[in-house]
């Protein structure tokens, strides 16, 4: 008789939210804006251009209004929570860019354009 495995359980309904295109996208953007602002902020560096940061930030909050029951699904869904609808909020300042996967991330993408350097291919 198998023991009920709660852990089995989260990883299997984290794994069915990932199927969703939209979910999917939301995580996408949601990630990409904590890690492009960790650079930015906090490391004083930056890997992508304004505009590019602001078409994400766009298409995200279109996202969220569009589906509001899916972006609560998805990944950092409280600390995002309100950023679409203050202005003041819209840029990655106010974001948890200290999060230990959001650093990790962000240094890992920094290592790998310096190596791009080193190696004459950026």
């Amino acid at each position: 008789m198998a023991l009920f495995n709660p852990q089995k359980v989260k990883q299997e309904k984290q794994a069915k939210l990932a199927e969703d295109p939209i979910i999917a996208k939301i995580n996408q953007r949601r990630r990409q804006l904590l890690v492009h602002s960790c650079i930015y902020y906090r490391m004083n560096d930056n890997l992508i251009e304004d505009y590019l940061f602001d078409q994400f930030a766009h298409e995200l909050k279109d996202l969220v209004i569009k589906y509001p029951e899916k972006a609560k699904l998805a990944v950092y869904a409280k600390e995002f929570k309100g950023w679409d609808s203050e202005p003041h909020l819209f840029s990655g300042y106010c974001l948890p860019y200290d999060d230990d996967w959001v650093i990790h991330k962000a240094l890992q993408l920094l290592h790998y354009r310096d190596q791009k350097r080193i190696q004459g291919l950026e």
